[in-house]
């Protein structure tokens, strides 16, 4: 049954008591038995609802964890890659790129000095 039904009932009931309030046994033993059933259906959904509160609680807990875990193990595993990483890319290209500059630097070295010694002959 569902607490519109219930609802319906009740509002059925109120109704025929009329603005006095006056019912007589017949209803409010029938009114005390909707109220009953509606408490009772209360009561189950509420337990319900804590289950599952304590279920997704539980879950949420779980995964807290397991986020927790991937950060710790993570997190070192990223800085290592990061690191290796780098060192791969400073010697494939840095490096190539140092040699360049430092056979490049030494011959523009070497023709300043030549000029250097060869301008006052000039």
């Amino acid at each position: 049954m569902g607490v519109n039904l219930f609802e319906a009932q009740l509002q059925a009931v109120v109704d025929r008591a009329g603005p006095e309030g006056d019912i007589g046994p017949a209803e409010r033993e029938r009114a005390t038995s909707v109220m009953a059933e509606l408490s009772r259906t209360v009561e189950v959904m509420a337990g319900e609802e804590r289950r599952l509160l304590v279920q997704r609680s539980a879950a949420a807990q779980r995964l807290a964890e397991n986020t927790r875990i991937l950060m710790i193990i993570g997190c070192p595993i990223l800085m290592l890659l990061i690191g290796v990483l780098g060192w791969l890319m400073r010697n494939s290209i840095a490096v190539p790129l140092w040699n360049a500059m430092r056979q490049r630097t030494s011959s523009s070295a070497a023709d300043r000095r030549a000029a250097i010694w060869r301008w006052p002959w000039c």
